[in-house]
């Protein structure tokens, strides 16, 4: 649920139409009847395909990894070789998954192979309470693209794209739960490519903190973060973070002579309904600028995804725990 206009962003598909929101507020007026019998067994379909056409470049999981049928499944991590010859512009960015009834997420970070983030990743620094803070600095830097809950991937305007540098590798954090049954994937990334420089270098940044405190049972908690621009530039997109606690999201411009503007309003939010933003046009962004994201935690019973409303719940790379990352794409500009 968002409040603020819709038509800024590119992404309306994801929004009922009129005849359907009717639709839902008739069954619900005449008290939510049940449907037919026949159709209560409907077995979803998933799709196989690559939503943004057929990539240059699919790059694949070197391991198969292992579902099992019950049970708390761990993040895994999978470094992918690129094994580019040169630098390359990423235009189209997209994850998918041998099971997507098991996935959760799998996140994308391109990182210099070395980087203490991909040591973190790879097993080589154990993670840690205070490690994990660290990393979720860190890892901010190199976040690519992401497959999680109504967001399969990016694809940027025709004069937007992302850099990856020769000899960097992809990451993917890994999330599958598990449905009773035992499964493998083999998860992979397709890229589609710029062959030019593009007028706009898309970096993604992130107004965060890894400082959340939210008590036991706190129904309407409110966390803030923010980012502080030291040049001139444009943001492209917004993508909200939260975890199983998070009901609230709003992303506020503060612009250096105080004035405040509202960038994206999300009411209700969802953390199985997440989504991208996408610009029609960009917000122009002064250097001095802040972007300030709230975010609202409700860790009381009545949140029916809360595991438990008895704990203090602080930040944490775990589903259980939570985050506050304001996401957003980002491209610098000569002064206007």
């Amino acid at each position: 649920s968002v409040s603020n206009d819709t038509s800024r962003f590119e992404n309306q598909d994801k929004y009922l139409a009129d005849n359907d929101r009717q639709k839902i507020i008739k069954w619900i007026d005449a008290g939510a009847p049940r449907g037919q019998k026949n159709n209560s067994n409907t077995k979803t379909v998933w799709s196989n395909g690559w939503k943004y056409g057929q990539p240059d470049v699919i790059l694949t999981s070197p391991e198969l990894l292992k579902i099992p049928a019950e049970g708390d499944i761990e993040y895994k991590y999978v470094t992918i070789p690129t094994n580019f010859g040169s630098d390359r512009w990423v235009h189209t960015i997209e994850a998918a998954t041998d099971t997507p009834e098991n996935t959760h997420h799998i996140i994308l970070f391109a990182l210099p192979p070395e980087s203490n983030a991909v040591k973190f990743m790879t097993g080589i620094t154990t993670p840690t309470t205070t490690n994990q803070r660290t990393f979720g600095i860190m890892a901010l830097r190199g976040l690519f693209s992401g497959y999680i809950p109504g967001f399969p991937g990016i694809k940027y305007k025709e004069d937007s794209a992302k850099l990856l540098p020769r000899g960097w590798i992809i990451v993917l954090q890994v999330h599958h739960e598990s449905n009773g049954r035992a499964s493998v994937d083999r998860p992979r990334v397709g890229l589609k490519f710029l062959n030019r420089p593009p007028k706009n270098a898309i970096t993604t940044l992130a107004a965060s903190t890894v400082d959340i405190n939210i008590p036991a049972g706190a129904s309407n908690h409110l966390e803030t973060a923010e980012y502080k621009f030291k040049k001139h530039g444009e943001i492209h997109g917004l993508y909200p973070h939260m975890h199983l606690r998070g009901s609230a999201f709003k992303y506020e411009l503060i612009l250096p002579n105080g004035q405040k503007e509202t960038l994206l309003d999300v009411p209700s939010y969802d953390p199985n309904w997440q989504q991208y933003y996408q610009f029609r046009k960009p917000v122009m962004i002064s250097k001095g600028s802040r972007l300030v994201a709230y975010g609202w935690y409700d860790n009381s019973e009545r949140n029916l995804n809360n595991p438990d409303p008895n704990v203090e719940v602080k930040f944490g790379l775990k589903t259980r725990d939570e985050m506050l990352i304001g996401y957003f794409d980002w491209a610098e500009s000569k002064i206007r």
